[in-house]
């Protein structure tokens, strides 16, 4: 049980060591700039990180994998940086122009008339 007498310590340890995991993450997002995964920013940076990183190693194969992985995960992140964009602008355009006809509606009366 999580009060049992017999558990404190060990509670108690468990709790020192949250606490300094979560100072740890704290002082490496700082230090790294970190702010979050959520977003594409925040993905580019973590590879940017893993980029200068890696090219600290010593040349060999283990580091040349992990560049080209950090390559196509940053081309990755740049498609999708690119496509979040593109649709932030049409859903702006959308919004400006309200609603109005459905798409196809015009030429659903071409072919009634036809």
């Amino acid at each position: 049980m999580a009060h049992d007498p017999e558990n404190a310590a060990a509670a108690a340890e468990a709790r020192r060591v949250g606490g300094i995991r979560r100072r740890r993450e704290a002082t490496l997002a700082g230090a790294y700039d970190l702010t979050s995964l959520d977003t594409v920013g925040g993905v580019r940076r973590v590879i940017d990180i893993v980029l200068v990183d890696t090219l600290s190693l010593d040349n060999g194969v283990p580091r040349n994998r992990t560049l080209l992985a950090a390559a196509m995960a940053a081309l990755k992140a740049l498609e999708t940086g690119e496509l979040q964009d593109r649709m932030e602008a049409l859903e702006a355009i959308v919004q400006r122009q309200g609603r109005g006809p459905a798409p196809f509606e015009d030429a659903d009366r071409l072919e009634d008339t036809q």
